[in-house]
């Protein structure tokens, strides 16, 4: 249950963060350039239709992904949308408030915030993926005295 609480509140924690954030949306035949809160998904990115603009730009995915002993990693998926030639620069942007979030403030109910890791996976626009890993210093579990 530990990584899904965990999961459940950085979501949250990412949620009021970025709350008044606007970026820019992919854009339609019938539409100007238009811009959006950004959406903070559990789990994967919702995908769309090939030759569809994705609603869902700009969004991050958080999951749980990985783990050993007292030590718990989460994933996240970041994707905008830019047509400046340096619109990668929206994504840096969403990466720089999550690192000075974290590490400004990074204990959780029961999980202390240890590093975090990312990459630019999308390096052509006017779509850009970052990916990154957070990760969390979690108690170890006691051994349990049984009565026999």
């Amino acid at each position: 249950m530990t990584s899904i609480i965990l999961e459940d509140l950085i979501k949250e924690r990412l949620e009021k963060l970025l709350y008044d954030l606007v970026l820019p949306k992919p854009r339609d035949g019938n539409t100007k350039d238009l811009t959006g809160k950004i959406k903070v998904f559990s789990g994967f990115f919702p995908l769309t239709q090939p030759g569809k603009k994705n609603e869902n730009i700009p969004g991050i995915a958080i999951k749980a992904c990985g783990g050993k002993n007292e030590e718990l990693v989460i994933n996240f998926d970041i994707y905008v949308y830019s047509e400046k030639e340096n619109g990668h620069r929206e994504g840096l942007l969403i990466i720089e408030k999550i690192r000075r979030e974290f590490f400004s403030d990074p204990v959780f109910e029961f999980a202390e915030f240890k590093k975090m890791t990312w990459d630019m996976l999308n390096v052509s626009g006017p779509n850009y993926e970052f990916g990154g890993l957070l990760y969390f210093n979690i108690p170890p579990i006691e051994i349990e005295e049984r009565c026999i």
